[in-house]
C-alpha cells in the first residue's frame, strides 16, 4: 500500500480500520502510551525499544510505570499491539514509522546519535516506498532533514519528499499526567511538504483532542520544542538562584514568590533540578552551540546554576550539623523520596541518587525511603532502604527531595519521631515548602526557598 499517495478521506478510514500499520520505536511513557492511544482509536501498531527489557512490558503486561490510565489503557487494547524484535522486519511490515528517541547527551557534553542512528539504519533497510516516518524527540533544528532524512534515503535508496514522507513532532507531556497532556494539550506538528503533514495530522488527530499546532518547517518545531523545554531549566535557575538571595537577605524566599503569584500567573519553584527533559535540552543545546560557535551565555549560566545547587544544599546543611555540634561525616541521614516527580514512580533523572552519593562520599551515613517503592525496589536502585518509624528516632537530619502528598500528611509525625532522641535537621529540598509553616522546639527546619 502507497500510503503517501492515499486521499484524506482513505487515509481516516485505513487507519481507523487497522489497514495501516504502524511501527513505533521508543517504549518509554510516552511511547507506551501513544501506542496505547493509536490502538485504542483502531491503529494496528508494532512497539519496539532499543532496550528489548522494555519489550517485555507489552508482552508480558507487567507495567512498571504508575502512569494514571496507562496499564488500564494497554491491558484494553493488547491484541492490537505486537511486540516486534526486529526492526527491519517490522518497517517493511509498517506504511507509518514513528520514532519517539531523543538525541542524546555523552558524557562529554556533546550530542549523542547512536540511538537515532540505530533507529534509521535499520528502519531505512526495511522502509518501503510511500510509507511516513515521524520523529517526536527532543531534536535540535536541522537533525531531522540534516542528519535522519540522509540516513533514511541512504540506507533505503528512497528520497524524502518523493518516495516517503517525513514529519516531526516535540510531542510534550509530563509523568503523571501523560495521556491527558497527549490527549487534551495543543502539540506542535511539521512536515517535510504538505503531503507528509497533511497524513501525520489525520494520524495524529486519531489521539490529540486538545488540537494541533501545524508549524512552517520541521526546524522550526523543533527549535519550539527545545525552547520550551530549556526555558523550564532557565526559570528553575532563577528559582534556585533567587532563593540563595533570600536565603543572604534574611528574607522569605516561598512568602515572596507566593505573593507574587497572586498578581501574576508565575509560579516560581526552586529545587535540585539536575536531570529531566529540560536539563537534558540544556545540555544538547549548549553541545549543538559549540559545534556551532553559538553564544548561549544565559542557558550555559542557568545549567551551571542548577548543578551548583546540589553542593550548595550539603554545605548548608554541613554547616547546620557543625552548628549543633556534629560533623556531616558519621551522620545518619535519611532521604525522603526517590522518584523524580511527585506522586509519580519515576526514578529516572531524580536527585536522590546523586544526592545520596555526595552525602556517602562526604562520609555520611544515608538511607532513603519513599512510599512509592518497597524495600527491595529500593535495593536494586542501588539505595540503602530505610524502614522509616525505626530510622527516624536515629536520625541526625531527614531531607524531602520530592513533595508525596504522603510526606505532607505525614509531616507531623515525621517531626515528632525526629525529635524523639532531641532532635535533629529537617531539610525540604523539593521546593515545594511541604515544612515550611511547621514548627518545632527541637527539630531545626530549612531548606531550599523556605
Amino acid at each position: 500500500m502507497d500510503f503517501m499517495r492515499l486521499s484524506l478521506e482513505e487515509v481516516e478510514g485505513k487507519l481507523k480500520s487497522g489497514e495501516v500499520g504502524v511501527c513505533l520505536w521508543g517504549l518509554g511513557r510516552i511511547g507506551l502510551a501513544l501506542a496505547g492511544l493509536l490502538a485504542e482509536a483502531g491503529v494496528k501498531v508494532s512497539v519496539l525499544d532499543p532496550n528489548p527489557k522494555l519489550e517485555n512490558i507489552v508482552s508480558t503486561g507487567e507495567f512498571h510505570h504508575q502512569e494514571p490510565g496507562l496499564a488500564k489503557l494497554l491491558r484494553k487494547v493488547g491484541k492490537r499491539l505486537t511486540v516486534h524484535s526486529n526492526l527491519k522486519e517490522a518497517a517493511s511490515e509498517s506504511s507509518i514509522l514513528i520514532s519517539t528517541v531523543s538525541v542524546e547527551v555523552s558524557s562529554a557534553g556533546s550530542p549523542d546519535y547512536s540511538s537515532l542512528e540505530k533507529f534509521c539504519s535499520k528502519a531505512g533497510l526495511g522502509l518501503k516506498p510511500g510509507s511516513l516516518l515521524i520523529f517526536t524527540g527532543i531534536f535540535t533544528p536541522g537533525i531531522t532533514e540534516e542528519f535522519a532524512q540522509p540516513l533514511l534515503e541512504e540506507r533505503s535508496g528512497l528520497r524524502a519528499g518523493k518516495d516517503f514522507g517525513l514529519a516531526y513532532s516535540p510531542l510534550k507531556a509530563y509523568p503523571g499526567s501523560i495521556l491527558q497532556d497527549l490527549t487534551g494539550k495543543p502539540q506542535l506538528l511539521a512536515g517535510l511538504d504538505g503531503r507528509s503533514l497533511e497524513r501525520a495530522e489525520k494520524l495524529f488527530s486519531l489521539f490529540a483532542r486538545g488540537g494541533l499546532v501545524k508549524v512552517g518547517s520541521i526546524r522550526t518545531a523543533e527549535a519550539a520544542g527545545l525552547l520550551g523545554e530549556v526555558y523550564l531549566d532557565v526559570e528553575k535557575a532563577l528559582a534556585n538562584e533567587f532563593a540563595r538571595f533570600c536565603d543572604k537577605a534574611g528574607v522569605s524566599f516561598r512568602e515572596a514568590s507566593q505573593a507574587l503569584s497572586k498578581i501574576s500567573n508565575l509560579n516560581f519553584q526552586p529545587g535540585l533540578g539536575w536531570g529531566g527533559d529540560s536539563a537534558h535540552a540544556s545540555r544538547l543545546l549548549l553541545g549543538e552551540a559549540e559545534r556551532l560557535k553559538a553564544d548561549v551565555k544565559l542557558v550555559s549560566a542557568a545549567r551551571r546554576v542548577n548543578e551548583e545547587t546540589l553542593g550548595y544544599v550539603v554545605k548548608t546543611l554541613s554547616k547546620l550539623l557543625r552548628e549543633r555540634g556534629k560533623l556531616l561525616s558519621g551522620s545518619r541521614v535519611i532521604l525522603l523520596g526517590v522518584s523524580a516527580r511527585a506522586d509519580v514512580k519515576e526514578d529516572r533523572a531524580s536527585p536522590a541518587k546523586l544526592l545520596a552519593s555526595t552525602l556517602k562520599r562526604k562520609g555520611a551515613k544515608v538511607r532513603v525511603w519513599d512510599p512509592l517503592y518497597s524495600l527491595e525496589e529500593l535495593k536494586s536502585l542501588g539505595y540503602e532502604p530505610a524502614v522509616l518509624w525505626e530510622a527516624l528516632p536515629k536520625a541526625d537530619c531527614v531531607m524531602v527531595t520530592v513533595a508525596h502528598q504522603a510526606f505532607r500528611k505525614l509531616r507531623d509525625r515525621i517531626l515528632s519521631e525526629l525529635s524523639a532522641k532531641g532532635g535533629g535537621i529537617l531539610f525540604d529540598c523539593s521546593g515545594a515548602g511541604i515544612f515550611a509553616d511547621a514548627a518545632s522546639d527541637k527539630v531545626v527546619i530549612a531548606g531550599l526557598g523556605l
